[in-house]
């Protein structure tokens, strides 16, 4: 579902997304609702979409039906560089081995694994350039309103988290924090997804134009009332503070440093 109309951008094309270490997605687009999905050599599937534009970007999302998998997808129209965000549910995977221990994992929590990569034009070479992680949002905030009604402020402190508050859902002017994606497009696209693992397992992800301070995104979990949320929206939104960056003048952000 989505408040603002879907973009009609995609209807009759079809679409080879190649992926560094990651899928080959082969899309055709039957109408603005509808499409097919191969994943490298293996068979079509059909699925809901709904896709939504920003500047040159495309964004589209959907799920596999039959599976609590899905992919999200922006498109740069200029560059025909790709950003692929797989998604799925952790239902019905109880627990993870890593380094020899034992984590348990909330059913209800959206996990993501991101891709960068090409849309494969014919008679083409593919593009050497990726879009690519970045600190240049480090330290920017911003208030957003949905076009569903929702209003967050959304600040953004470094290069893997967030910390936001929702003004409307929860009014209660608590801030929260969550493990967070930022990818830079270009000097004014970005590209941003956050998990609120702490609290309630939902996702938030959407591009950021900050010429003209507005979104185009999806949102997938579980609410406070435990009902399923997934719908596509678009948002506008104002710079509300800026703090200066501490980090290194050569430090792009496009390595994330962990320490």
């Amino acid at each position: 579902v989505c408040a603002s109309d879907l973009s009609d951008v995609l209807v009759g094309k079809t679409m080879k997304i190649v992926t560094d270490n990651g899928p080959v997605l082969n899309y055709s687009f039957k109408d603005k609702r509808k499409l097919t999905l191969a994943e490298g050599s293996g068979s079509p599937v059909e699925a809901g979409y709904g896709a939504l534009t920003l500047q040159e970007l495309i964004f589209f999302t959907h799920m596999i039906p039959g599976t609590q998998r899905g992919f999200n997808v922006f498109i740069d129209q200029k560059t025909h560089l790709a950003t692929v965000f797989e998604v799925w549910l952790c239902s019905g995977k109880k627990e993870v081995t890593m380094s020899k221990k034992e984590f348990m994992i909330d059913d209800r929590e959206v996990q993501r694994q991101f891709y960068f990569g090409y849309v494969d034009v014919p008679g083409k070479e593919a593009p050497q350039k990726r879009h690519h992680t970045t600190n240049r949002l480090e330290g920017t905030g911003m208030y957003w309103k949905q076009d569903t009604g929702i209003e967050t402020l959304d600040l953004y402190p470094s290069v893997s988290s967030t910390n936001f508050i929702e003004l409307t859902r929860h009014v209660d002017d608590l801030s929260y924090c969550a493990p967070s994606d930022y990818i830079m497009v270009n000097d004014n696209l970005f590209l941003y997804q956050r998990t609120e693992c702490e609290f309630s397992g939902i996702m938030t992800m959407y591009a950021i134009d900050l010429f003209t301070e507005s979104q185009v995104g999806m949102r997938l979990g579980f609410n406070e009332k435990d009902e399923l949320e997934y719908y596509a929206f678009r948002g506008t939104g104002k710079v509300v503070g800026q703090l200066t960056s501490l980090a290194p003048f050569d430090e792009h952000g496009d390595k994330v440093n962990l320490g």
